[in-house]
């Protein structure tokens, strides 16, 4: 279609956006073989060999806050780094001898190769000083983070014998044991072995003399091996919940055979896996706290059944909290393992909150700029209430104070309603 025009990047200045747009790479790489070889009781050889290599690698990128197409953003600031490190040794025994017209060499070895990869990324937003800091650290919304590590080991001991009459007639013979770790511990080890002969027809007193057969040889040989190229992942497969199971434990049953999982008969027959699948129920809290944070948030809450709430992330802090509710009478606890302190006084129960080092809450989020730095829960008879009919409850904090109070404040109340 002709006269027809679209604009792409009106406004922009691209010389000017590729100038302030930061990318900076390092790397390293380290690479080292060494072997070694000893000679002893006049048939015996004894070679070591080693391998290592690693690589790093950290880059960079940035934007302008200022400019360009990441402006509106506040900018973007990202710091991504892999590393990849392998090792392999080896051990290796050989003796020969020749005995007249026979010769026999025979080889015990060793092998173990340990591979390594792993990633780590972060991008951010909202940058603070460009031109200072392009560090993650300067800036203050968290846009992604990505990362994972694999580790892939493999061993082996191995065996071969070789043959030969009058380097006419050769016969070899080779066993092999490996172990990855690719595989379930209970068949992480497979067997291997190989058998071969060799006939050199040439060297037949027979043969007859000619100058177009260098060499004519017939070679038959058997054996077995085996691979792990199956990846480090595990192996899943998907479960289909049906839309009536809404609540409550979901159980399933599910039949695989032979050729579906494994082609190498282990599951001849089929076999049946039989689950229970755990389906989520959540409740939300609205939560204030009284004449101190009147602008209400909202907790979510994994709704345990028989009145049973946990908070996993209380407060954005990553502590747990359990609420347990029946009737009007309502309790406050923390996780036995939990490293929350707790202290029985003659006000009841106090829940301080913090461990080795003082924890922060955040009742709006990590990115807003109120935080609870001081927070302690009376968790009496008398200092807490819930009333079933308006599903409104409270419980006394002894003392409460944020980033933004010089004192702490004592006896206020800690204020919410449940809602599904």
């Amino acid at each position: 279609m002709t006269g027809v025009l679209r604009p792409n990047g009106k406004g922009d200045n691209y010389v000017q956006d590729d100038l302030l747009t930061y990318n900076k790479s390092k790397s390293n790489a380290f690479g080292f073989a060494a072997y070694s070889d000893f000679t002893f009781l006049r048939d015996f050889k004894l070679t070591l060999n080693v391998n290592v290599y690693d690589t790093e690698n950290r880059s960079m990128t940035g934007a302008s806050p200022d400019y360009g197409y990441n402006g509106s953003t506040g900018g973007y600031l990202s710091t991504y780094s892999y590393r990849t490190y392998s090792v392999n040794t080896q051990q290796l025994l050989n003796w020969s001898r020749s005995f007249g017209k026979h010769s026999l060499y025979l080889l015990f070895g060793h092998e173990y190769t340990r591979d390594y990869d792993g990633t780590l990324g972060a991008a951010k937003h909202n940058i603070v000083n460009y031109a200072a800091n392009k560090e993650l650290a300067g800036a203050v919304t968290m846009l992604s983070t990505d990362g994972y590590s694999s580790t892939y080991n493999v061993e082996g001991y191995f065996f071969r014998a070789n043959y030969d009459y009058d380097s006419r007639y050769f016969a070899s013979f080779s066993y092999r044991r490996d172990g990855s770790s690719r595989f379930d511990p209970d068949y992480r080890w497979g067997n291997f072995w190989s058998l071969g002969g060799a006939w050199i027809i040439n060297k037949e007193r027979w043969f007859p003399k000619n100058n177009w057969i260098d060499e004519l040889k017939l070679k038959a040989s058997y054996g077995e091996q085996g691979n792990d190229n199956i990846g480090d992942s595990l192996a899943y497969v998907h479960v289909a919940i049906p839309d009536t199971a809404t609540t409550g434990p979901f159980k399933y049953s599910l039949t695989l055979n032979s050729d579906e999982v494994d082609p190498y008969a282990l599951l001849d027959g089929g076999y049946t896996f039989n689950g229970t699948i755990s389906i989520l129920k959540y409740a939300k809290f609205t939560c204030w706290i009284n004449g101190l944070l009147t602008t209400r948030w909202t907790e979510k809450a994994i709704d345990l059944g028989d009145g049973s709430y946990l908070f996993s992330d209380f407060m954005n802090s990553g502590y747990e909290l359990m609420f347990t509710i029946k009737g009007s009478e309502f309790n406050i606890t923390v996780p036995g393992n939990s490293p929350l302190y707790q202290e029985g006084t003659s006000y009841g129960n106090l829940i301080y909150w913090y461990d080795d080092d003082w924890v922060n809450l955040y009742p709006y989020g990590k990115d807003a700029d109120v935080y609870i730095k001081d927070f302690c829960i009376l968790n009496g008879n008398g200092y807490k209430k819930y009333d079933p009919s308006t599903k409104f409850g409270w419980f006394s904090l002894e003392e409460v104070q944020t980033n933004t109070m010089a004192d702490l404040v004592n006896w206020v109340y800690f204020c919410f309603t449940l809602g599904e």
